[in-house]
């Protein structure tokens, strides 16, 4: 799947958020969708200590509405140490404007700590992510439903690896066929379908391209072939020898 890396939000998703300079981020925000070289910034730090800290508590609580209780207390967490939930902008927009602030009570900055808490990768240290990346890359492609979800997580989340909500929408699509459940709460629309069969439209693009530029390359290497063995002043080389 190709990777290209989508900042912020889908068009379909509706949030309340604004605009902020690149020089009024501070250090106790927490920076979403531009992968792990962001692991080291003070804010997202002290975020994901926080997740790993309440990770156990909330994979084992099956009451939805306890679930809710301490993402809301993540949320909170974050919000009383000073920080931001800010989310990296498309680049269509003026390079000074560099990020979204998401709205704390809104759904997307709910939807990222729920995701935080699913994603394994992210839940484990920061110096282990390439490693369980891998591993997890690995897996899913070999058909696993399981890391197919997990590897979904990790590109939506956009802490281990850039954001891509497309590529994540492929993974969650892969592992809903195979029947998982997680994956389907995210399949339900966290992408607009018009997106995801852009997406499918340019990959079948592309492979239309390699073929044509396969046969175009035979047909010119064929015709090279023979132009090497053009008669010379009119005579092949078998009338040469009668």
């Amino acid at each position: 799947v190709p990777q290209q890396a989508m900042a912020g939000p889908p068009p379909s998703r509706k949030l309340r958020r604004k605009l902020v300079k690149e020089q009024d981020v501070t250090a106790q925000d927490v920076l979403l969708g531009v992968g792990k070289n962001l692991a080291l910034h003070q804010g997202n730090g002290f975020y994901h200590g926080i997740i790993k800290k309440m990770a156990f508590s909330y994979l084992d609580e099956t009451d939805e509405a306890a679930k809710e209780k301490l993402v809301r207390k993540v949320i909170q967490r974050v919000r009383q140490n000073g920080g931001r939930f800010l989310e990296r902008v498309s680049e269509e927009v003026q390079a000074e404007l560099s990020w979204w602030e998401l709205d704390n009570d809104g759904d997307a900055v709910h939807e990222i700590v729920q995701t935080s808490f699913a994603c394994r990768v992210y839940r484990a240290d920061p110096l282990d992510w390439k490693k369980k990346l891998k591993e997890c890359q690995s897996r899913a492609q070999q058909g696993e439903a399981a890391e197919q979800y997990q590897l979904g997580c990790c590109y939506k989340l956009g802490q281990v690896v850039n954001q891509d909500l497309i590529i994540a929408n492929h993974w969650f699509r892969c592992a809903v066929r195979q029947g998982h459940e997680s994956a389907k709460v995210e399949w339900t629309s966290k992408l607009g379908t018009e997106q995801v069969d852009a997406r499918e439209e340019y990959e079948q693009a592309v492979q239309g391209y390699r073929h044509t530029t396969t046969t175009t390359t035979s047909e010119t290497t064929t015709a090279r072939r023979r132009k090497s063995r053009k008669p010379v002043n009119g005579h092949d080389d078998e009338e040469d020898e009668r």
